[in-house]
């Protein structure tokens, strides 16, 4: 895993604390998207159907485009 230092010493990218504050004011549903897309195995599908996939299989109700 990559680290970084920093005068308090070395600290993995992960845990920087301030990045991951936004989660707390996320509804219910964005939350659970926060960690689905993060999981290998979705994304790996994700781009083995293309956008246009069916995202039922992973719970997914609807899907919008940006």
């Amino acid at each position: 895993m990559k680290t970084t230092s920093g005068r308090a010493g070395t600290v993995a990218p992960w845990r920087a604390q301030a990045a991951y504050l936004y989660v707390l004011d996320l509804d219910a549903p964005a939350l659970a998207w926060e960690y689905l897309r993060r999981n290998a195995a979705y994304r790996s599908d994700w781009v083995a159907k293309g956008r246009g996939g069916d995202g039922a299989p992973w719970g997914l109700r609807c899907c919008r485009g940006s």
